[in-house]
């Protein structure tokens, strides 16, 4: 079972690199893989510190100072993190709403 979360964790991973890969080019920019294989990784563990809402705050901070070490312009960092907020809000949308509508066991009028 450690084997199967690893992977997950890798696959996980890989997906979050590949949304900012795609945000980048949204916004006109190509970085190399490379960096954002190091980049993201840091930033969503940076993100999981309990010390601010979300991470908000840490993540844009280390987008501005890891992007910038790339070439990337702060404008462009900050609309980087900015962006992968809204699409992660957006994919979690749909879970959020089946889970604020579904009735809880204590909630349910059984017999």
């Amino acid at each position: 079972s450690l084997a199967g979360a690893l992977a997950l964790s890798f696959l996980h991973q890989a997906v979050v690199i590949g949304v900012v890969f795609l945000n980048a080019r949204a916004l006109g920019q190509a970085f190399p893989i490379q960096a954002l294989a190091v980049f993201v990784p840091l930033i969503s563990l940076a993100g999981m510190l309990p010390i601010t809402m979300n991470g908000m705050g840490i993540r844009d901070v280390l987008y501005v100072l890891l992007f910038g070490q790339i070439g990337a312009s702060r404008d462009l960092a900050v609309s980087l993190a900015m962006l992968y907020l809204a699409v992660t809000f957006m994919a979690s949308l749909p879970g959020g709403v089946v889970y604020a509508t579904r009735k809880s066991p204590a909630r349910r009028n059984t017999p």
